[in-house]
């Protein structure tokens, strides 16, 4: 094939709070393999207006480390309340409060803008889950304030959703309306995962199958230039009486220690391995360089040139480089 016909794999990746540390040093070992970088880095507090989570100083430096890394960086804010007590994962209630009406959606987004504008980011990225699906208009009508505002400061626009296989009013993915944040949004990232988790039995977090599934639909109501394909780095570890999310490194230490006999799975190509903790069997299913690089090749089958990592820091060391050298 030609040079110029050769279309090598744009990659991105989050880093994430109690992990940063790690995500840079993924970062600046990928040497300019990486085209975008996400930092997790904006909540909400009681009030609905967003915070770091951390000092604004520290992600500001991130921010410059990302763009000698030669990544666009872009500004994560994601629906997890903070303040005034125990922090509450995904709070639809508090999403409600700031995008139920016209008046609310325009001091959301001119607050999340003057933000991102702050720490001298490329782009906006909202991650709220789990709303219910009555808040689907609401959610559109937020993604254009949104845009507007963003462009106006000359900041992209990007939605993270949450992944689906065909219309849905479920909580969560009902509330996503793909085909017009396709319209609105410079990007659609689409989450590939968790198709199996703490509360199913083990299993890959994502099958190529699967993943194809949630992929076509998206294809069937978004253009390829628009969706940005999510996949999950990390794997669990099931036990006896419940499952934990671990990174490729924590995985590798349990394999240091128990020496167990590590098996993929024939379709998936994800690898897999039991052990026992004195007497309580576990499961682990990961995700390794080989695993990632069998669902970038089923995405990049259908059209998708885009992925981003969830998260940098966590996984396999041989990951972004296998990923970025992948040529369609």
């Amino acid at each position: 094939m030609p040079a110029a016909l050769i279309a090598l794999l744009a990659i991105g990746g989050w880093i994430v709070p109690w992990q940063k540390d790690a995500g840079l040093a993924s970062v600046e070992r990928a040497s300019g393999r990486l085209s975008d970088v996400l930092i997790f880095a904006a909540r909400l507090d009681q009030d609905g207006h967003p915070v770091l989570d951390g000092s604004a100083e520290e992600w500001a430096k991130t921010v410059e480390r990302i763009h000698a890394a030669e990544a666009r960086a872009w500004l994560t804010i994601v629906n997890d309340r903070v303040g005034g007590g125990p922090t509450v994962l995904k709070d639809a209630e508090i999403v409600h409060r700031r995008i139920g009406s016209a008046e609310a959606r325009a001091a959301h987004a001119s607050e999340i803008v003057a933000l991102a504008t702050s720490l001298k980011v490329d782009g906006v990225d909202v991650d709220y889950e789990n709303l219910p699906a009555s808040e689907h208009e609401s959610v559109t009508a937020f993604a254009r304030e949104l845009r507007d505002a963003a462009r106006s400061s000359g900041l992209k626009l990007s939605i993270t959703v949450q992944p689906k296989r065909g219309a849905s009013s479920s909580k969560g993915p009902g509330a996503a309306d793909w085909r017009e944040l396709c319209r609105i949004a410079d990007r659609v990232q689409v989450m590939l995962y968790n198709e199996h988790n703490a509360s199913t039995g083990p299993g890959p977090v994502a099958s190529p199958a699967w993943v194809e599934a949630v992929a076509k639909y998206a294809l069937s109501v978004c253009p390829a230039e628009k969706i940005v394909p999510v996949l999950k780095v990390s794997g669990m570890d099931w036990g006896p009486s419940k499952a934990d999310w671990r990174s490729f490194g924590e995985i590798a230490a349990t394999r240091e220690k128990v020496k167990p006999k590590v098996k993929r799975e024939r379709g998936t190509k994800v690898p897999w391995f039991a052990y026992h903790a004195g007497e309580d069997r576990h499961v682990v299913y990961f995700e390794d360089a080989q695993s990632l690089e069998a669902k970038a090749k089923t995405l990049r089958r259908l059209g998708l040139d885009d992925v981003v990592l969830w998260s940098l820091g966590s996984e396999d060391s041989e990951a972004v480089e296998r990923l970025a050298a992948q040529k369609r």
